[in-house]
């Protein structure tokens, strides 16, 4: 693991560099492939050049976890697009998307979610579309979603609720 873990750090740091060199979406794709092939994420820090048009795409990625750890402070602002789709994600912790205040979209769907905490949605002012449709949600606190007041759409489909 610490090996996998050196390799995908130094593969980043190139990828990093050559996207400054050619600015192409080219390299954000081979990056989201090489998150794939190394099979898991535990921290996201050095991806502020992933974001593209204000989106950040870590669909397939074989994320397990959403918390707070996860993102770094740096560049959560510029995120408006979220997205986690297809990915191992069974369970979202209280905090896990504050400080995203932009974020307008945020996908969820085709994970494995189980358990929302209360909180996790907690300041997303700006959230007009929330998808955690093709779950494993058995139920749902009505609170989680009291504060995201320009919420347009919200898509529970395909759960067990």
């Amino acid at each position: 693991m610490i090996i996998k873990n050196l390799i995908l750090k130094n593969l980043v740091s190139i990828f990093v560099k050559m996207e400054k060199l050619f600015k192409t979406k080219l390299f954000y794709y081979f990056f989201i492939l090489l998150l794939t092939i190394f099979n898991s994420i535990d921290k996201i820090e050095s991806v502020q050049d992933l974001i593209v048009n204000g989106e950040l795409r870590l669909n397939n990625s074989n994320l397990e976890n959403v918390n707070p750890e996860l993102f770094s402070n740096y560049f959560k602002e510029e995120i408006l697009n979220l997205d986690l789709k297809f990915n191992l994600i069974n369970k979202i912790e209280n905090g896990s998307f504050s400080d995203f205040s932009h974020l307008e979209k945020l996908y969820l769907s085709n994970n494995q979610i189980e358990l929302i905490e209360e909180g996790a949605f907690q300041d997303l002012n700006e959230l007009k579309t929330l998808q955690i449709d093709s779950n494993k949600l058995k139920h749902i606190n009505e609170m989680l979603f009291e504060t995201l007041n320009n919420l347009e759409l919200l898509d529970l489909s395909h759960n067990y609720i």
